[in-house]
């Protein structure tokens, strides 16, 4: 999404000053995660009937991020209208919506449809990254892996192929149960041999995330889906409740 972000606000430069100055100040607090300031702003915008799709864009990023998924998507709908660049951002906006409210299938719908509708768009690297994800939580591992290296391979020095790498090198092509997250190991360690001495094989996985170190509890190495579910079922009946991952 920076990438797109980048996008908007070099467009900004383009409107009227004071348009421009609420806009770019309605961003500052987006991106500093205060969406509720940043909303009234947009609303605002609205309400003086300044329907550009900078605004529509930002309305539907804050509804993306407080949950509003459905009403995110009409804002991201009105995003076509607007010249091909945007109609690009509008599709793949609308994917990650559905990509983000665990409805995997949609998005796979979409990003599919923008792979056939826009076969040399600047986007690329980001969409084929993604449908490898969704690929890789369905369980189609090699087919995620092909995709994966076509990202590392076509745009090497993008952002998606640095992701695509990592996902590559730590080849973590099966699902697993994820039963605890911490940032203290001791606690991860103690739920750890607990879960072990119940019988199941479960360690320890060191994950970075947005700056913070989580010693995440996890169990097995599963081909498919349905044995990671057993186990969850078997974990649940014991008073412990775990997801499957990816």
């Amino acid at each position: 999404m920076k990438g797109r972000v980048l996008v908007v606000l070099s467009l900004v430069c383009n409107i009227s000053l004071s348009f421009a100055q609420e806009l770019s100040t309605a961003w500052e607090y987006f991106l500093k995660g205060r969406y509720n300031i940043s909303e009234r702003i947009v609303n605002s915008l609205l309400e003086e009937k300044n329907f550009s799709p900078d605004v529509y864009y930002l309305k539907a990023l804050i509804l993306l991020r407080t949950g509003d998924f459905e009403r995110a998507r009409i804002y991201f709908e009105k995003l076509s209208f607007y010249g091909k660049n945007w109609s690009e951002i509008s599709l793949i906006s609308q994917a990650d919506s559905f990509f983000q409210q665990g409805k995997l299938s949609q998005a796979k719908s979409i990003y599919q449809t923008f792979l056939k509708r826009y076969p040399h768009s600047s986007y690329l690297p980001e969409v084929l990254y993604k449908y490898a994800q969704i690929l890789r939580k369905e369980g189609a591992w090699e087919e995620a892996k092909t995709y994966f290296r076509k990202v590392v391979n076509d745009w090497p020095h993008s952002l998606f192929a640095t992701f695509a790498r990592k996902l590559l090198s730590e080849d973590e092509f099966y699902f697993c149960v994820q039963v605890g997250s911490f940032l203290n190991y001791d606690n991860a360690y103690n739920l750890t041999v607990r879960i072990k001495n119940m019988g199941y094989p479960a360690y320890i996985k060191k994950v970075e995330y947005r700056g913070e170190l989580y010693y995440r509890v996890r169990i097995g190495k599963y081909s498919d889906k349905n044995s990671a579910r057993k186990v969850c079922a078997q974990l649940r009946k014991k008073g412990i409740h775990g997801i499957i991952y990816p």
